[in-house]
């Protein structure tokens, strides 16, 4: 349980479950809803899910002339991109792994990947004219307690070994940089920055459709068929027979599909906005760079200001249901820990109102990696799903990676997946209690670091 320091109390955010929103505040319902799939027709290549991943391989399969059909339960975006947090950065929690091994070529490998990723998506961006607040302004994966400094200097040297661009900055340069004061230290990744979730999703959309991408929302796929073609059966009455299939459903895969259900976890992850600051809480604020701000907790804490002048928060607590049940209700178990952190990092913004709260569903996979493949009896089912939270980079690259998987084309991101050992999770109860165990003893982990802050212990032996 998060805990709030008694002489020092955070504002009392008992409204949250009020302003819980269903979806997020990026993203509605298109004016243009595409009709659902009513009747049996035919394509090159079937697309299940119209998030970043399925629109990119879209769109990357129609520049060869391909025949696509993309379905989507809902509408494109509904997913996990409509809801994300809008942070374009490389590493994720995998990358103190790889980073351990400094210089050998499996760290210059994994360098090579997060390097891609990023700027295959800010490519896209720029040559769909996708007008998204993209800034690129960088990440911080900043330290908020003197115990994270050693461990951070370590990180950003490993990754300068391996060749990925990082600097460490220490607190005089955190404070040049005009980044909040709770950041006492960090590595900053200079490639790419953050962006409106809603804009960047909902433009690959009008892209996809004016590419000629056949797309039906509304339309769950509740069976597929192998064979050569392989059929999609939906739960609106049509069916789809294609000679190739890609599975880019993410998270709800498992449940919609059964399909998939060893090679992820599915798990609840929530995010916030404030209200907009005003022209003196943004004089106040500072952070005249825009970076985006990333805690070094287990469990990270995510910052980024709005084109808006508001501030966007993720992350800091999540949690999975036992079978990959989708919970879609409000939860004060990620919510209220997420705000009273925010107004511990932020003191001066300690009266500044929640303006809503929303949550999504993330795949999280074994080793903390993209999981991509091919299946079926014909070998035609190809997937690309488990972004671990950090879909932003790496669903652009890996979408493109299908169409060319497809194709016969070579693509080193799908190179470098798919020569990793693929583990799986144990079948349930297993599953749910390995994850949950796990979760647990890295949110307990965070805990006491943030004990330690709010009483001002700045050594290890105080905590």
């Amino acid at each position: 349980m998060f805990e709030s320091d008694p002489h020092n109390p955070v504002v009392a955010d008992d409204n949250l479950d009020e302003i819980f929103l269903p979806l997020s505040p990026y993203l509605g319902a298109p004016a243009d809803l595409q009709a659902p799939l009513t009747e049996d027709i035919r394509a090159d290549v079937a697309i299940i899910g119209g998030g970043w991943t399925g629109l990119s391989a879209a769109l990357a399969l129609r520049q060869q002339g391909a025949h696509v059909v993309l379905l989507d339960q809902a509408f494109c975006g509904y997913g996990a991109s409509g809801r994300s947090g809008g942070h374009l950065v490389g590493p994720g929690k995998e990358s103190r792994r790889f980073f351990a091994r400094g210089g050998t070529e499996a760290g210059r490998e994994y360098a090579r990947y997060i390097t891609r990723i990023v700027d295959i998506a800010a490519q896209q961006i720029k040559d769909l004219g996708i007008d998204c607040d993209y800034i690129a302004s960088g990440n911080l994966y900043g330290a908020t307690h003197t115990a994270m400094l050693e461990p951070l200097r370590a990180y950003t040297k490993a990754a300068s070994d391996a060749g990925f661009e990082m600097h460490f900055l220490d607190a005089p340069a955190c404070r040049e940089r005009g980044i909040p004061a709770a950041w006492i230290g960090g590595a900053f990744i200079p490639a790419g920055g953050s962006l409106h979730p809603g804009k960047y999703v909902g433009g690959m959309r009008r892209a996809a459709l004016a590419a000629g991408v056949a797309v039906y929302e509304g339309t769950t796929v509740t069976r597929i068929d192998e064979g050569r073609p392989a059929v999609l059966h939906s739960a609106t009455g049509g069916s789809v027979a294609a000679d190739a299939v890609i599975v880019a459903a993410g998270a709800f895969t498992p449940a919609t599909l059964g399909r998939f259900d060893s090679s992820m976890a599915a798990f609840r992850i929530g995010a916030f906005e404030t209200a907009p600051l005003d022209g003196a809480q943004i004089e106040a604020l500072g952070w005249p760079g825009r970076e985006g701000l990333i805690s070094m907790h287990n469990v990270i804490e995510a910052y980024r200001v709005t084109a808006h002048n508001t501030i966007v928060s993720n992350t800091k607590r999540i949690f999975v249901e036992y079978g990959n049940r989708l919970t879609t209700t409000y939860q004060g178990r990620i919510f209220e820990p997420m705000v009273a952190a925010f107004r511990e990092r932020f003191p001066a913004l300690r009266e500044l109102p929640i303006a809503n709260c929303w949550g999504g569903w993330c795949a999280l996979t074994p080793d903390m990696l993209p999981r991509v493949g091919v299946t079926g009896r014909d070998r035609n089912i190809y997937f690309g799903f488990g972004f671990n939270g950090h879909g932003v980079a790496p669903s652009a690259a890996i979408g493109q990676a299908l169409a060319k998987a497809i194709q016969g084309i070579d693509d080193p991101n799908w190179t470098f997946l798919t020569s990793r050992r693929q583990w799986r999770w144990p079948p349930e109860p297993l599953r749910w209690l390995g994850a949950s165990s796990y979760i647990g003893w890295m949110q307990w982990q965070d805990d006491r670091l943030d004990r330690a802050i709010r009483n001002g212990q700045t050594s290890h032996s105080e905590f």
